[in-house]
């Protein structure tokens, strides 16, 4: 067997939940037999390995390029310090060929796969109402990115209402619902690439609601995986 001479690095938050790990390492070896290269993961906090041990270790590796993956969908503060400032750093202090691959994008990649799935859902003759999740953040370009991809999904399925939140805040945009409207269906779009704590905490809150339909986290979606395969064999193949 010819070894090979690149490696593919993920990157992902990490969580306090065992699944995260879980879903990232499904997701890895989903896509390492269908890539030109070697496939490693790491976490930015609360999993392992984390990414500053991570980078230790693969600095003393004899891959002549390492691309990073970075498994987030906002551009915020995690991506852009904790990922390419430190990916930055690494570049600079190694002999090797480091290479970042850009993330997913909302509006190209998941918004029109999402939109799909949420209009099959939707129901006759009550109002449908959308409401996208993520986690919460002190970046202004996050709810910036969130309210443009929400708006990209009223355009793609015209539903009666759409809303975009940060969880945590279910209650009080529940109770202003509730407030307006009896005839409603709810279509949930929680956007995690993984399942893991906060996720499941959006989950959760509506466990006893009937009205509503919450969609997979994305990795878990047939769809989104063979776009980013696809995605990363093509970035792969343009730098060799």
């Amino acid at each position: 067997m010819i070894a090979k001479t690149n490696a593919l690095i993920f990157c992902a938050h990490g969580s306090s939940s065992q699944i995260h790990y879980e879903n990232v390492k499904k997701l890895v070896n989903y896509i390492k037999n269908k890539v030109d290269a070697d496939c490693f993961f790491c976490f930015i906090e609360k999993s392992e390995p984390n990414i500053d041990k991570f980078f230790d270790e693969i600095r003393k590796t004899k891959y002549q390029k390492l691309f990073f993956f970075p498994l987030f969908l906002f551009n915020g503060n995690h991506l852009l310090i904790d990922v390419k400032k430190k990916i930055l750093h690494f570049k600079n202090s190694t002999s090797k060929d480091v290479i970042l691959i850009e993330k997913l994008s909302l509006l190209k990649d998941i918004s029109p796969v999402v939109s799909k799935i949420l209009k099959k859902q939707m129901k006759k003759n009550i109002h449908n109402i959308v409401i996208t999740f993520c986690s919460p953040s002190n970046n202004k370009k996050v709810k910036s990115e969130l309210e443009n991809y929400t708006e990209k999904l009223n355009k793609l399925i015209n539903p009666y209402k759409s809303y975009f939140r940060y969880v945590g805040e279910e209650k009080k945009l529940i109770d202003s619902i509730k407030g307006s409207s009896r005839n409603y269906f709810l279509l949930i779009n929680q956007l995690f690439l993984f399942d893991g704590f906060l996720q499941k905490k959006n989950k959760d809150f509506f466990t006893s609601a009937k009205n509503i339909y919450i969609s997979n986290t994305l990795s878990n979606i047939s769809t989104i995986k063979r776009i980013l395969t696809l995605k990363l064999i093509r970035s792969l193949q343009s730098f060799n």
